[in-house]
């Protein structure tokens, strides 16, 4: 049996159209279980310095056909753009109880510590008291970020007055240039100041 013309035609479009079937298939399985695709990650600006390289390394040797696109920001634009759907998931500081619309894993703990510029009064003292810190100004990430919800929880715990923001900025490394050439107080997560 020999084919016709318009067979031979037909044959190879089968064959082609049964390939990409198959491709499509091994595409769809591989995406389902997360071994291909686009993932959108956001992350505070210390993990996507410290944290997130590492686990980049560690997915794409695992899925090295993934591919990942990473946002960097504070975490009230983080959870802005997941609640939009603009992002997968967010690596960054997590409030005590999720929200309705989130689930949450705590990854690691980080703490928050005090910073000033090596010539600072408060540093001629033996012992820094939240009260001492009261009366200072500071530089502060924008009221909506977690970072400063809990600073003012902490002043408020005490009943002292909230910190007063000199000057908001949200970015950690504008924090530590201005703290260190001005006499402002600010704060960052303890694995930063001792980040090598």
């Amino acid at each position: 049996v020999l084919l016709t013309q318009a067979g031979t035609l037909l044959l190879a479009r089968a064959r082609g159209i049964l390939c990409n079937a198959d491709e499509a298939q091994r595409e769809l399985a591989e995406l389902a279980t997360g071994a291909t695709g686009l993932l959108r990650v956001g992350a505070g600006p210390t993990m996507a310095e410290y944290l997130l390289p590492q686990v980049v390394g560690g997915l794409l040797s695992r899925f090295p056909r993934v591919e990942l696109r990473v946002m960097s920001a504070l975490n009230d634009v983080l959870f802005e753009n997941l609640r939009a759907g603009e992002l997968d998931l967010v690596i960054s500081a997590i409030p005590e109880t999720a929200p309705e619309d989130f689930d949450q894993e705590l990854l690691l703990h980080d703490e928050l510590v005090v910073v000033a510029n090596t010539g600072h009064p408060l540093l001629r003292r033996d012992r820094v008291r939240l009260r001492d810190l009261a009366g200072e100004s500071w530089v502060l990430p924008p009221p909506r970020v977690l970072a400063r919800q809990w600073l003012n929880q902490q002043f408020g715990k005490h009943r002292l007055p909230l910190p007063r923001a000199a000057v908001e900025a949200d970015s950690e490394i504008s924090v530590l240039a201005i703290v260190s050439s001005t006499p402002l107080l600010g704060f960052q997560p303890r694995s930063h100041i001792l980040a090598p």
